[in-house]
């Protein structure tokens, strides 16, 4: 019989305080929208990786692989077939070792990274330049600088896609890669 009293009690009280919060009133402020602006820091652009600005020259101008190669530090390798990937035209590497080549020619994966330095990787073929590096802060500072010359994102997901118009970067976070064409 106590229980019985006891929940019956407990429902009162919760309907009633129910009841007595529905007639408060609370004060309110009009609301005005307001627009976000972003604004674009400036990038600090490290000489030890080919920056946005030149990797672009580079796909105009596939030339200027010997001088920018001298330029950044890099190590320059003509025809270089990865196997089941790409067949790069030029391959410019900085603090990495290009994979075993076998007795085809062709070589077994991508370069791989040293310990020392901030290892990247330019690989150029007839239609594409490809940045690779290894580290994310290096990958990031790519992304920024691509921001920065005011390309726009136009596809969003595993590999991101920016264009400007006349250039379009496919960024592929997990490998650390941006790689260069035409817009379509």
């Amino acid at each position: 019989m106590y229980m019985k009293k006891k929940i019956i009690f407990s429902t009162a009280f919760a309907a009633l305080m129910m009841l007595a919060s529905c007639g408060t009133v609370s004060n309110t402020t009009p609301t005005t929208e307001t627009t976000q602006t972003y604004e674009v820091n400036p990038v600090e652009v490290k000489s030890e990786v080919l920056n946005i600005k030149d990797a672009l020259s580079l796909f105009d101008n596939k030339d200027l692989a010997p001088e920018l190669a001298k330029k950044y530090g890099y190590k320059l390798e003509k025809d270089v077939n990865i196997h089941n990937l790409d067949n790069y035209k030029t391959m410019l590497y900085k603090n990495c070792l290009l994979g075993k080549k076998s007795k085809a020619g062709n070589y077994a994966d991508l370069p791989k990274p040293q310990k020392k330095g901030v290892s990247s990787y330019i690989g150029i073929t007839t239609s594409t330049v490809e940045v690779g590096v290894f580290n994310d802060k290096a990958y990031q500072s790519l992304i920024d600088q691509i921001k920065q010359a005011g390309f726009q994102l136009t596809q969003d997901g595993n590999e991101q896609e920016y264009n400007n118009g006349k250039y379009s970067l496919n960024c592929y976070a997990p490998g650390r890669r941006v790689i260069i064409q035409k817009a379509l």
